[in-house]
């Protein structure tokens, strides 16, 4: 079946799939997931909100009492990893780095279920928390942000067109010979080429992309037995 695909890729109508498929983290975003992980190591928000005590009380104050611990948290160990975030006392100041920060946690999860296993739901509880209009009005801003995607990214860029190519599938699927390594990294020149216009910083992002792409297809072949297929179903068609 792989081989298939990467012989006779064929283009086709764009899935809805494509719509939901997360980008790939970058340096950057990497060190505010260390960040991330690192406050939630230590946060004991579900032990001291979720439990009979606290329901029994003013829930709500608990909770933003403990999400601005965790912000708290967020803030030195930003600081620590020479992040740009402001220092002054007010948490809104740095409203920007905490929605970042929840962003990227809710995309690496979403392309690594083994990861994060422990904290994960520690993070969900606290953003449904923190999405309560009384929690928003204490905190004074709203934490949660859209999940950044390849294809929201292809839409900034005015390249969604690359979705539709017939080398797409080529250039965005596992490579397991040495042939078809070539034949996957002659593909992503030859789109990089096409779309980037000699713009070097637009070929990083576009390619950026691919990578992405890539990494949901090896996700969706280790975890499904009808593979390629289905992460690229129009380009069996």
């Amino acid at each position: 079946m792989i081989a298939s695909v990467v012989a006779r890729p064929t283009a086709g109508p764009s899935s809805p799939a494509d719509e939901y498929i997360p980008l790939r983290l970058n340096d950057r975003e990497r060190q505010i997931l260390s960040v991330l992980e690192g406050a939630l190591s230590v946060s004991e928000y579900t032990d001291r909100v979720d439990s009979v005590m606290a329901w029994r009380g003013a829930r709500t104050g608990r909770a933003v009492e403990e999400l601005q611990e965790m912000l708290a948290y967020m803030t030195g160990l930003a600081v620590a990893a020479s992040l740009k975030v402001s220092h002054e006392p007010c948490l809104e100041a740095n409203a920007d780095v905490f929605r970042e920060a929840f962003e990227v946690g809710r995309r690496f999860k979403g392309m690594n279920p083994d990861k994060m296993r422990a904290s994960y739901g520690k993070l969900i509880y606290m953003l449904q928390d923190a999405t309560a209009p009384d929690v928003i009005r204490e905190l004074g801003f709203d934490p949660l942000s859209r999940v950044q995607t390849v294809h929201a990214e292809l839409a900034l860029l005015s390249c969604l067109d690359l979705l539709e190519e017939p080398e797409l599938p080529l250039a965005a699927s596992p490579a397991h010979s040495a042939e078809a390594a070539d034949a996957k990294a002659a593909a992503t020149a030859r789109l990089l080429a096409r779309f980037a216009d000699g713009d070097a910083e637009r070929a990083v992002r576009l390619e950026r992309c691919l990578l992405s792409l890539a990494d949901h297809a090896c996700l969706v072949e280790a975890s499904s037995s009808r593979g390629l297929a289905e992460v690229w179903p129009r380009s069996s068609r």
